[in-house]
């Protein structure tokens, strides 16, 4: 084992001086040693790759993505299928070896068993979430035909970050979506008070960047790779393809992302942050979704409160009815945004409307949810003036003046 640390440093250390052609020599010696590791192998090929030696590293590339593909691990085998492509774009081996993942993809999904049968849906159109072993690892491309796989493949690129490099920026318009294939990176946040949180780590088979697609709204979160990451990025229309041909595909993005939207909230939110990660997973898991049309009111001023809403998608206004006759806009709400909590904390009517602007999606965590929370967290009871003196003065500065009435100072919850 010294012996084969060793070989590694120097390995390391030829590439770093850019010893290519020494550094292919020593990796060789470290794959006699150990054959069976693909890492050391796929170094490998990455050294004869930087000597010049194009052929001898096509070959050893071909060679690991065959083992990669037949051990199961099928995005670290597209992912070295990509690498020869930019070597030799019209390498026809490469084209059969992506159409033949399809083949060992069937035969991985035929290895696990059937999900669970789903529990009846609640009445109103909404829709309880499935629980996360329904979800199989790589979910995108769990249900496509060969045709539909290999197009697929054939549109993403291979994309490398180092340690603590940016991959996505929070604000930014999303074009792209991306899927991990090797390392892991970290999703970040930062708050209007400029706290930086991690929201989550994601390793290999897990995708993101599709919110921002899915919403056209700017980017929530940052992304930032984990150590050495590799992934593949996949153009926006080709989310836009799967979600509109292939259910499973659509039915996988939006559950993962209303896990995040609701793990995002659950850590930004002062509402939550009494909570431990526990109680969050649990909590997340009783939200239901429905989806709404441009035009539909979702609450309306005097009805009695019916939980706690999420926006998962869309732009929804809030407006208020003005003693002098009229409405008055209070504010736009967007993907992430609460409402519906402090008429559920306080126990009065929701004081202004909201409407859709857009068709979207709505989370929605029922009133008797809400309520045993309250129960088993009272400390959340503490945040409530807090929260109703800033919508107090929002809805004041709103209204310009206008009164407002007893209880009735919250924007809208």
């Amino acid at each position: 084992m010294p012996e084969i640390q060793r070989l590694e440093d120097q390995a390391a250390q030829q590439m770093a001086g850019g010893q290519f052609a020494g550094a292919a020599e020593t990796y060789a010696r470290l794959c006699d040693l150990v054959p069976a590791d693909l890492g050391l192998r796929r170094r490998l090929a990455d050294a004869l790759r930087a000597a010049g030696r194009t052929g001898e590293a096509i070959q050893t590339y071909q060679s690991v993505a065959e083992r990669y593909a037949r051990e199961g691990m099928l995005l670290k085998a597209v992912a070295v299928n990509k690498v020869i492509l930019e070597l030799s774009p019209d390498h026809q081996a490469t084209q059969a070896a992506l159409a033949s993942l399809n083949a060992a993809r069937e035969k991985r999904r035929a290895a696990v068993p059937p999900p669970r049968r789903p529990a009846p849906a609640p009445a109103g159109g909404w829709i309880g979430p499935a629980t996360p072993g329904d979800v199989p690892p790589t979910p995108l491309f769990s249900d496509l035909d060969e045709r539909a796989f290999v197009e697929i493949l054939e549109r993403c690129k291979r994309v490398c970050f180092r340690s603590g490099d940016l991959v996505l920026l929070q604000g930014d318009f999303g074009r792209s979506f991306y899927v991990v294939s090797s390392g892991a990176v970290l999703v970040r946040r930062t708050t209007r008070d400029g706290e930086v949180i991690d929201l989550a780590r994601l390793a290999e088979g897990a995708f993101f960047g599709e919110m921002a697609l899915l919403s056209e709204a700017p980017r929530s979160a940052s992304v930032v790779a984990d150590g050495d990451v590799e992934l593949l990025e996949f153009p926006a229309d080709v989310l836009a393809a799967l979600m509109d041909h292939h259910p499973s595909a659509r039915a996988a993005v939006e559950r993962f992302t209303r896990q995040r939207l609701l793990g995002r909230v659950m850590a930004t939110s002062p509402l939550f942050r009494p909570l431990d990660p526990e109680d969050r997973r649990r909590l997340i898991e009783r939200f239901l979704v429905r989806p709404v049309a441009a035009g539909e009111v979702i609450l309306a001023a005097g009805q009695e409160g019916d939980g706690l809403y999420v926006v998962m998608q869309g732009r929804f206004q809030v407006h208020r009815r003005l003693a002098s006759g009229g409405d008055r806009l209070l504010s736009e709400l967007h993907e992430g945004d609460l409402f519906g909590e402090i008429s559920l904390l306080l126990g009065i009517p929701v004081t202004a409307g909201v409407t859709a602007l857009a068709p979207g999606r709505l989370l929605r965590l029922p009133r008797e949810d809400f309520d045993e929370l309250l129960m088993t967290h009272p400390e959340i009871l503490d945040l409530v003036q807090r929260l109703s003196e800033e919508r107090l003065q929002a809805t004041a500065a709103a209204l310009g003046g206008e009164p407002v009435g007893e209880a009735e100072g919250l924007m809208l919850v």
